[in-house]
């Protein structure tokens, strides 16, 4: 998993918070992405998929809090991540990749069933913006 820590089964309240920063890393690249890109169809893809995304580290945040779990965020801390040179294309798809793998750990952990549910939600649009994503990397 480039640039993303191991997610660990079991803490669901640790992979809640790897999964928040992978999103807000990945939101991120997609911003760089869409201000650097001179392809108009990537440029409006990837204003959508750090929308989504951005989304889903706040809805992330919002049901940590209602977990109640502010010493555990000072404890793990956030962690930052800046695009990589090279084809932003590549560093996108790497990016979603890396944070769809990050949902999969998660949903592969004991979670609350209100947490599960989000969780589920919110990996079925990621995949549907990255089946986008690598069509239009295809089509490129």
């Amino acid at each position: 998993m480039s640039g993303l820590m191991a997610l660990h089964r079991g803490e669901p309240t640790a992979n809640l918070f790897k999964l928040m920063d992978a999103c807000n890393r990945s939101a991120r690249i997609f911003d760089s992405v869409g201000k650097f890109t001179s392809k108009v169809e990537l440029r409006d893809l990837s204003a959508r998929i750090r929308e989504a995304i951005t989304q889903f580290g706040f809805e992330l945040e919002k049901e940590l809090r209602r977990m109640d779990l502010s010493a555990e965020r000072r404890k793990l801390g956030i962690l930052l991540q800046t695009v990589e040179g090279g084809d932003l294309h590549e560093t996108s798809i790497r990016s979603i990749e890396s944070t769809l793998a990050a949902y999969r750990t998660v949903l592969d952990s004991n979670m609350p069933a209100h947490s599960r549910a989000m969780i589920r939600r919110q990996d079925t649009q990621l995949r549907a913006l990255h089946h986008e994503l690598c069509r239009i990397s295809r089509a490129a």
